[in-house]
């Protein structure tokens, strides 16, 4: 199959920005056959509901119906105007299949082109650092985990470099100055050829064991079980819906496929949030819920099992995170 294909061979990842299926798209429909590419429209529309449209990235993200359209087709502009780039761009996605788009809460640009190179998870708390998780990890994209993300390194990560010639180191330092002084930052970034930049940005993978660290390491471990043990979640051939209450800031996601049917919950509100969800009828077993003591929350927002007369009534914690597996009735 294609997957045991793909274990034989390196896979082709384009760094893409320009929303444009064809740089996956078979040689057949004109395309350039990579593997994949990233999205990085789904990584701007989160940071938004996140932290706002604090970078020059983040502009033209605002919208909560960005962040629905990013989870149902990883791209957002697909030929509308962009603030950013003063001009329309992209494409539908179609006909490219979920597992070539390459999602993530942060990558190297997000955070070394900070003049502090500050993680993500610096800017937001804890219960929105599994919120972000969630979001990218139950998505049916293919997800990317930023170094140390996943137990929340505290650790910057600098801009920083080791050349030999002269001549492009001072272009270099120049080229970040200038950068950040049209950024309008007040804070002037490290030099990049310093090696106390490098170090700075060392990760600390022993942080994992203990307090907020473990917790969260342990969030992350149980999305990516969950991914594999409910195929469904992945599976690109499964119907998908994707409804957001733009006023509650609440996402419902749904996937039904020939292994089954999941249904997940994420609230991007601040605070309690009482909502009635349109669950299809049946009963739901929760797989994930945030508010775990296991992962540092207040306990439980549902029972283990959830009854569907096909709309529910729930109380959302801030920064809810619930996902439901239809049960299997026997006989």
């Amino acid at each position: 199959g294609r997957a045991a294909d793909l274990g034989r061979r390196a896979m082709l990842i384009a760094e893409s920005d320009l929303n444009d299926p064809k740089v996956v798209l078979p040689r057949g429909l004109n395309g350039y056959a990579l593997d994949a590419q990233w999205a990085d429209d789904f990584c701007h529309a989160l940071e938004v509901q996140l932290v706002g449209a604090e970078s020059r990235y983040a502009r033209g993200y605002d919208g909560f119906a960005h962040l629905g359209k990013a989870l149902r087709q990883a791209f957002v502009y697909t030929g509308e105007y962009n603030q950013s780039r003063r001009r329309r761009f992209g494409r539908s996605p179609e006909p490219a299949r979920c597992d070539q788009f390459v999602v993530f809460i942060q990558n190297h640009d997000q955070v070394g082109n900070r003049p502090g190179g500050e993680r993500l998870g610096q800017r937001i708390t804890f219960g929105q650092r599994k919120l972000a998780a969630a979001t990218v990890l139950l998505s049916p994209f293919v997800p990317l985990i930023f170094m140390g993300e996943e137990y929340g390194e505290p650790a910057p990560f600098l801009y920083f470099t080791h050349h030999g010639n002269p001549v492009l180191v001072d272009a270099v330092r120049a080229g970040r100055r200038e950068a950040f002084s049209f950024d309008g930052s007040d804070h002037a970034a490290p030099d990049p050829q310093d090696i106390a930049t490098y170090e700075r940005s060392r990760v600390q993978p022993e942080l994992r064991y203990a307090g907020e660290h473990q917790a969260l390491h342990a969030f992350y471990r149980e999305l990516l079980t969950l991914r594999r043990t409910i195929p469904t979640l992945t599976d690109s051939e499964a119907a998908r819906e994707v409804t957001t209450w733009e006023a509650e800031r609440v996402v419902l996601l749904q996937a039904q496929g020939d292994a089954g049917e999941a249904i997940a919950i994420l609230s991007f509100a601040d605070t309690e949030t009482r909502l009635s969800l349109p669950i299809p009828a049946g009963d739901w077993i929760t797989r994930l819920d945030a508010s775990d003591a296991r992962f540092l929350g207040n306990g439980p927002a549902v029972t283990h099992q959830l009854l569907s007369n096909g709309a529910v009534e729930l109380t959302l914690p801030p920064y809810a995170v619930l996902l439901f597996e239809r049960a299997i009735r026997n006989g």
